[in-house]
């Protein structure tokens, strides 16, 4: 596995109490460079997890 693979592997999503999905830890500084490489930030990664979070609970609902 190379170093860029996990760094990006350690993005995760939990669920929390309230029963929402929310990254786990914050994004690093390191994530941060390596996503500015993709042209992304980290709030497309926040706002990609809100996204997420909506589709479980559209689906936990079935």
């Amino acid at each position: 596995m190379s170093q860029l693979q996990y760094m990006l592997e350690k993005t995760e999503m939990i669920r929390q109490s309230d029963g929402n999905y929310r990254l786990d830890h914050a994004v690093t500084a390191t994530q941060k460079e390596i996503l500015k490489a993709f042209d992304l930030t980290e709030r497309n990664i926040r706002e990609q997890a809100i996204s997420i979070n909506s589709l479980l609970k559209m689906v936990e609902g079935l």
